[in-house]
């Protein structure tokens, strides 16, 4: 499912005035989450990481971003090998970008 048509879902559900509720409510939180996690994750605070990424499961769900998911799931596994690597960092930041920018054009089409 692409974010676009997990958003509409979620109008769907909540109607479109809901929806941008919670949207416009949970953009700080996602955006703070973000910022946690990849500091846990530069610092090498695997235990912490996993517990942000857990919070964040039913979030990347939520949005309809399975490469997010599989992000998450990374950091749950806590393979320190994988989630040191830069280049996974710089793909979950762009990852979290992309959820992030797909809500704002959501809310602005709204």
């Amino acid at each position: 499912m692409t974010a676009p048509s997990a958003l509409h879902t979620l109008a769907e559900s909540l109607g479109v005035v809901g929806a941008r509720r919670f949207l416009v409510a949970a953009q700080p939180l996602i955006h703070q989450a973000r910022h946690d996690l990849l500091a846990c994750l530069r610092e090498q605070d695997w235990k912490a990481a996993a517990a942000i990424a857990h919070r964040l499961k039913a979030t990347a769900h939520l949005y309809g971003s399975p490469t997010l998911q599989d992000y998450i799931t990374a950091i749950l596994a806590k393979d320190s090998s994988q989630l040191q690597q830069q280049v996974f960092q710089n793909g979950l930041e762009a990852e979290f970008q992309h959820v992030e920018n797909a809500i704002a054009i959501w809310l602005n089409n709204k």
